[in-house]
């Protein structure tokens, strides 16, 4: 059999949650910078694909210099192991069910690994790894003893040219997949208190090809950290570290619909999806900036 090679950026079975009907796996693929044009042809905006289609690219999750079928699978593979323990909380929360203490965490981890899987982890391990490595030259110089000389700054400076390899900022992103596992974002995510807010499809929560929000300034344990992720057309979750929020199923206002999709669409790498055609969703995700309103 022929290796994976197709990888998903978005797991299928998330994006079923943003099709055009229960019964039919298309979804509307919307570009960044790209005029609106709906249609199914290739040079369409939005472009209505199937489910198997969007957010996936080739080799995204092979290793560099890939021989064998293991070097094209492994992470592919991996991420299809953390989906599975949360496939049917997903379900469960699509259908406004309650989850229990135990889901909660398993879900937590979910949107911890959908927040390292994405081209925007990557993209930021290419602008932070240089930075990295150059703050920590004199600590190397000091640790190993290294002599001032022209041999140890040519050194340096290859170890710093090596952080902006493309490859090697690849093999980063895949080893951090890798060892995601239980950590401290899953806990500090599992902590907060979680609503789950609901709308109808005619207003519709839209996703993107980088689906967890959170204010970066804040991290996630300050008082005013805030988190959302969608869940579905008609479901999605917010988070809060405040003790005024509450576990528990909403309904959502037509201004807090607008308010999450806008934190959808500002972390959005190159896509969204939603599950019509319509031009605000193209507008939303060419904004040059963003105003958002605290959901307290």
């Amino acid at each position: 059999m022929n290796p994976k090679r197709n990888h998903h950026i978005l797991p299928r079975l998330y994006l079923k949650g943003f099709v055009e009907g229960d019964e039919k796996l298309f979804t509307w693929e919307y570009r960044k910078g790209q005029t609106f044009k709906p249609g199914e042809h290739r040079q369409s905006n939005p472009r209505r694909l199937s489910i198997g289609r969007p957010a996936a690219t080739r080799d995204y999750y092979a290793y560099p210099d890939a021989t064998d079928d293991a070097d094209f699978e492994r992470i592919e593979n991996l991420l299809q192991s953390y989906e599975k323990p949360a496939n049917l909380i997903l379900a469960r929360l699509r259908t406004l069910k309650t989850i229990t203490v135990d889901d909660k965490r398993l879900f937590a981890f979910y949107i911890n690994q959908m927040n390292r899987r994405v081209p925007n982890y990557r993209k930021a391990l290419a602008k932070n790894l240089p930075k990295t490595a150059a703050a920590l030259e004199q600590e190397v110089i000091e640790r190993f003893k290294l002599p001032n000389s022209e041999e140890t700054r040519e050194l340096l400076q290859r170890i710093r040219k090596q952080t902006e390899s493309p490859s090697y900022i690849a093999r980063v992103h895949l080893n951090t997949i890798a060892g995601t596992g239980d950590s401290k974002v899953t806990d500090a995510i599992a902590g907060m208190k979680w609503r789950f807010v609901v709308t109808t499809p005619e207003l519709g929560f839209i996703t993107s090809d980088n689906p967890m929000f959170y204010f970066e300034r804040f991290g996630l344990l300050n008082p005013l950290s805030e988190v959302s992720f969608p869940i579905s057309t008609t479901v999605a979750l917010v988070a809060s570290q405040s003790a005024r929020f509450r576990d528990d199923y909403s309904n959502a206002s037509s201004q807090l619909v607008k308010e999450l999709n806008r934190r959808t669409a500002s972390r959005a790498s190159r896509a969204a999806y939603f599950h019509r055609a319509e031009s605000w969703v193209q507008t939303l995700l060419d904004a040059r900036r963003y105003q958002f309103h605290p959901l307290i």
